[in-house]
């Protein structure tokens, strides 16, 4: 099978996707205020249901072409995972004091407006009252498989967007069994890993203290997703169906179609952009027409993007800090700028030292702490990738 194509452009838009709906929170934007594009804008939890497809695609990728031991594939996604998330943690943890600050401040200028749901200030009471069970939590990464009643607001604790992180782990743990159950049953082995996500997402269903869904059985339709598609993506390169570089254009037609006919609403939405990301994937690695290689060349493989593909990792995990911090002195030294230029000053500032940040961070701590790790996973016979 040829190496997958575009998934790194895709997830760097999912990254400025995430940072765009945290900027409108953060400026006192709730979804119900704004008209449908920013609404789609403001939905950032929509991008990490493809972040979480992806996932469930690009793992049981790798788990087919690597064939690696459960040791060695465990050793390699949690040298991926495990060291921007807890240094970046442990960073967060400080800046706490200043979301109370930043959420008092905002809605005295403001009239009352707050950020987010307007239970920030509750929350940080609670992870400071917490903190050691909060710590304990976060470093083997199972923060996000505690409800509330045990240690309440844990998936979010001091860095919002770690609670992926620990619903990623998760699924990591058992992927290699649900790829061996796979290989074991040939037959039926899809069949019984779709029975076991049923179990799981009807698990899922009956938790709601839980922040986030960071539970693995909360989010576990969106991983059966990406493992459907990966089998799919690999009968159709196998058996040479759909080598036409059509799909994409057809499927784009039906899917638009489709959400005309169930009114344009929002909880379909990462069903359909995954299954035209899954189509113009399938087009690009079967058959690459003019059309195709302008198409994706402009919108996933250019080098700006391929580079913000390349550091959403770190994007996604740090750009919550740039905010708190940015927010503040906009609050500190320009108390009298309207809402929307608040807005405006935020993102800017934010998207471009989050962008600086995030190559550092890639560039002198992903990087060689992956290297890193790959010197422990080679004594187990395989090198690290950057996946």
């Amino acid at each position: 099978m040829k190496q997958l194509p575009l998934i790194e452009g895709i997830r760097g838009y999912l990254a400025l996707w995430v940072v765009f709906d945290h900027l409108l929170g953060f400026s006192g934007y709730g979804v119900s205020s704004l008209n449908f594009f920013f609404k789609i804008v403001r939905s950032g939890w929509y991008a990490v249901d493809i972040f979480i497809i992806i996932s469930g695609f690009v793992i049981f990728y790798l788990l087919e072409t690597k064939r690696e031991t459960y040791k060695v594939f465990i050793i390699r996604r949690f040298f991926r995972l495990w060291p921007l998330f807890i240094i970046l943690f442990f960073v967060a943890i400080p800046f706490s004091s200043i979301i109370i600050d930043n959420a008092t401040g905002f809605s005295e200028i403001y009239q009352g407006v707050l950020i987010g749901d307007g239970k920030i200030n509750e929350r940080v009471v609670s992870w400071k009252d917490n903190m050691f069970w909060h710590i304990l939590a976060h470093i083997p990464m199972l923060h996000g498989v505690l409800p509330d009643v045990i240690l309440p607001y844990s998936p979010g604790a001091f860095l919002g967007p770690a609670w992926s992180i620990s619903l990623e782990w998760q699924f990591y743990l058992i992927a290699p069994f649900l790829f061996i159950l796979k290989n074991k049953c040939k037959k039926y082995g899809l069949i019984l890993i779709s029975l076991i996500f049923v179990v799981l997402c009807f698990l899922g269903q009956r938790i709601d203290d839980i922040q986030f869904g960071a539970f693995l059985p909360m989010h576990a339709e969106f991983f059966l997703l990406g493992i459907f598609s990966f089998y799919s993506f690999k009968w159709v390169y196998e058996n040479k169906f759909f080598h036409n570089g059509k799909l994409f254009y057809i499927v784009i037609i039906i899917t638009s179609l489709l959400y005309f006919i169930l009114d344009f609403k929002l909880f379909y939405l990462p069903y359909f952009l995954w299954i035209n990301f899954f189509a113009l994937i399938v087009d690009y690695t079967t058959k690459k027409t003019f059309e195709l290689k302008m198409i994706v060349f402009y919108l996933f493989e250019s080098k700006p993007i391929k580079y913000l593909g390349k550091i959403s990792y770190s994007i996604y995990l740090s750009h919550v800090l740039v905010i708190y911090i940015t927010q503040y002195f906009i609050i500190e030294f320009l108390p009298n700028v309207s809402q929307k230029h608040h807005l405006l000053i935020l993102g800017l500032f934010t998207v471009g030292l989050t962008v600086f940040f995030s190559g550092l961070l890639y560039k002198y701590l992903e990087v060689p702490l992956i290297k890193k790790g790959n010197v422990i996973a080679k004594k187990h016979g395989i090198n690290l990738s950057y996946c």
